[in-house]
């Protein structure tokens, strides 16, 4: 290709000449390069939904250990006060009572997990942008990320 102002040759993909700086007939074409942002959007609303069913699925894997552990320090604490009245026995029992409970507040944390990962796929479902206040809430009870890309994303993302 050959310079309009100048006439020297000059690289097919230049966008200016560089001999007199006149700008060549590349200048206002489209970038080849150019990242397809509509895409990658959508691909980031892929990833939240992705995420969420994961954490779905560890919040119930760890409802489960929880629950076996809030059983097993209920059957201690039963079997401690069951033995010879001793002041060792009453510290075994308290200690797996209060086991029980620390893992029966865990396990509660599960609930809100399950909850807002229900209603943010709803959203998706229905192609429609969490609410900010939903996006929040993932992102503080179900998924750090995955809240995170719903503040990434924008109304057309869902469609």
């Amino acid at each position: 290709m050959y310079c309009i102002n100048c006439g020297k040759e000059i690289d097919d993909k230049a966008v200016v000449c560089p001999h007199c700086g006149v700008p060549t007939s590349n200048y206002n074409a489209p970038q080849q390069n150019q990242p397809k942002t509509e895409q990658s959007n959508k691909a980031l609303v892929t990833v939240a939904k992705v995420l969420i069913i994961l954490s779905i699925i560890a919040a119930a894997m760890a409802a489960a250990v929880l629950l076996f552990f809030v059983t097993f320090f209920i059957a201690g604490a039963i079997t401690s006060a069951g033995l010879e009245a001793s002041a060792y026995d009453a510290e075994y029992a308290i200690g797996f009572g209060a086991g029980a409970v620390i893992c029966g507040i865990m396990m509660l944390f599960t609930i809100p997990s399950f909850v807002f990962a229900a209603l943010a796929l709803k959203k998706i479902k229905a192609k429609e942008k969490p609410s900010v206040a939903l996006s929040v809430c993932v992102l503080i009870f179900t998924n750090i990320i995955a809240g995170i890309l719903f503040f990434c994303t924008d109304e057309k993302d869902y469609l």
